[in-house]
């Protein structure tokens, strides 16, 4: 179908456009922490492939799923508190290296101990939440170097790079109705989709067993 510009703004105007600055980090932890985050990256995942074989291209079958990790920008506060809570933070996973007369020098904790949820909260336009995304049993891998330098004056920034087990995803259902119709339009679509691959996996494997 050609490009149609009416067809194309209508929908801009109809569906809007996600704003990469209209969001929110949330943490158990201090509250200051969600307005010293500047960016985020919201997680990705990827399938990973089994190849089967039997006659003819290879069916490639999706196994497991791996979660991307999730980098996290702060905006640093005069005194670095931030960066102390994140070494705190890896202090409960593997002990607190920093201070050897603490006792916990080396000492590995309980999975259960450290992990933590992180919430990533999206807002449209209006500045109504949207979209919620939960980072479920992280914990922080890697704390940024911070950068200092005599020849600029720009504030100190660190980055945070975080693993989890998986995401969830939250859709505020009070935020539109017609969303909710969307999103039960795709699924609808998709379960459409699945029938279909299921219809004609039974297909093929219905005129196997006829041929033998």
């Amino acid at each position: 179908m050609p490009f149609n510009i009416n067809e194309f703004y209508s929908s801009i105007n109809k569906n809007g456009v996600s704003r990469t600055d209209h969001f929110e980090i949330y943490f158990e932890g201090p509250q200051d922490l969600t307005y010293r985050a500047r960016s985020v990256n919201l997680p990705g995942r990827n399938v990973n492939i089994l190849e089967y074989f039997e006659l003819g291209p290879e069916y490639k079958l999706g196994s497991f799923t791996n979660y991307s990790d999730v980098s996290i920008s702060f905006v640093c506060s005069e005194d670095l508190s931030e960066r102390e809570y994140f070494l705190i933070w890896q202090d409960s996973i593997v002990g607190n290296h920093r201070n050897k007369k603490s006792g916990g020098f080396l000492q590995e904790n309980y999975y259960k101990d450290y992990v933590r949820t992180v919430e990533i909260n999206i807002y449209n336009e209006s500045n109504v939440q949207t979209k919620t995304v939960k980072l479920l049993d992280a914990f922080p891998t890697t704390i940024g170097d911070i950068s200092y330098d005599w020849s600029t004056s720009d504030h100190a920034t660190l980055d945070v790079t975080f693993a989890y087990r998986y995401f969830e995803t939250d859709l505020h259902y009070n935020y539109s109705l017609r969303k909710n119709e969307k999103q039960k339009s795709l699924e609808n679509e998709y379960n459409k989709y699945l029938n279909i691959e299921n219809n004609k996996r039974n297909k093929i494997e219905f005129d196997k067993g006829f041929e033998s």
